[in-house]
């Protein structure tokens, strides 16, 4: 599976996973619902993930610049996100 820059979000995924943690993917704003759905499949059939179930994929990203506001914007919503997730 790969994003439009060509890097691979699911090998990311892995190679930095940690069963104590907690992780939210988020691909960027143009991807398709299939790349997400992709992405969620990849990442929840691994079967080391699965028993834990601590990793979650945005259904519906913003748009992100790594500059100024929105960059900050994100991260909070990020948080508010993970504390929905974790209240059920």
């Amino acid at each position: 599976m790969q994003s439009h820059f060509g890097s691979n979000p699911y090998v990311t995924a892995l190679a930095v996973y940690h069963p104590r943690n907690r992780y939210l993917l988020h691909l960027i704003w143009d991807a398709s619902n299939d790349e997400q759905n992709q992405l969620a499949f990849a990442v929840w059939s691994v079967l080391a993930i699965q028993p834990f179930s601590n990793v979650d994929v945005i259904g519906k990203p913003d748009h992100v610049t790594y500059m100024g506001s929105s960059n900050i914007a994100t991260m909070l919503h990020a948080a508010y996100i993970f504390l929905r997730i974790d209240s059920g």
